[in-house]
Formats: structure tokens, sequence, C-alpha cells
């Protein structure tokens, strides 16, 4: 039997072949996980509606657990206007130190970089922050930014 499972093409239900060891999908699903979801960076809420000649304030959660390799890590903030442009607004290089007896835990940081005021309506665009770690960089989805007048 096979059966499709979320659109991937279809798995064999058989049980495995003689010779071959029987998997636990939850161990497998842990390892897939560690092998690239160890860290994670959020942006909240989607879309903000800011008034001219106010600053925003960009957010940034990032997700990462305690360990040497994750805990030194660079965040850039940019934005990308209407027309495509990329903007780079600000970088933060952070070294977080690891709690007594929190080693391997996981933790969730927030951040933000304050913008200067918006000038215009061009100001509208979408914001992102996006973090480096040695061998591996995030992006959040970002927040878009409708600029307004009052």
């Amino acid at each position: 039997r096979c059966s499709s499972v979320g659109g991937y093409g279809a798995l064999p239900l058989s049980p495995p072949s003689p010779g071959y060891p029987e998997i636990d999908a939850r161990w497998l699903l842990t390892i897939i996980t560690l092998a690239g979801g160890e860290v994670s960076v959020q942006q909240r809420p989607p879309i903000r509606v800011a008034l001219l000649r106010e600053a925003i304030s960009i957010p940034c959660e990032v997700t990462f657990p305690y360990k040497m390799k994750y805990t030194k890590f660079s965040i850039f903030y940019y934005w990308i206007n209407s027309v495509g442009k990329k903007t780079f607004i600000d970088k933060k290089l952070l070294e977080i130190p690891i709690p007594p007896g929190e080693e391997n835990h996981t933790t969730t940081r927030s951040y933000s970089q304050e913008t200067r005021p918006l000038e215009s309506t061009s100001f509208t665009g979408t914001y992102y922050c996006e973090v480096k770690w040695s061998d591996i960089v995030k992006t959040g989805a970002g927040v878009f930014v409708l600029a307004t007048g009052k």
C-alpha cells in the first residue's frame, strides 16, 4: 500500500524489509529538527501603520539553544521599499553568556531597532531582521509598515 503524505508523493505503508531496522518516526523528526531547526527568527506583528515624523521599532525575536555555537550572532536590520530597493538600517553584534545550568536549553530573546522618524510615505515597505551565526543565516518574515500622514 502507498499513501500520499503532504503532497510529497507516495510513501510505503508496509512493514520494513527484513534486515532493516524499524525507525520510530518521533526519533526521525527529532533528528531532522536538530539538523536545521535549532534556531529561528520571528517578527510580529506582520503589519503596522506608522504616522509620518514618527520613528518605528523593528521587532526581532531570536530563538536559539544555549550552546557555544549559537550564543554569538549578529542581527542586521534593513527595509525593502515598494520598488524593491534594499536599505541597510543597522547591525548589532551579540555574545550571550550561558547561564549556569542552562547549557543546551532553548531561549527566546526579543530585540528591536528603532528607525529615524519616517519622513514621507516613501518609507512604506517591509522591514526585516536577519540573524547570522557562524554557519547559519535566518531572516524574519518582515513587518510591512504603511507610512501615512495625519
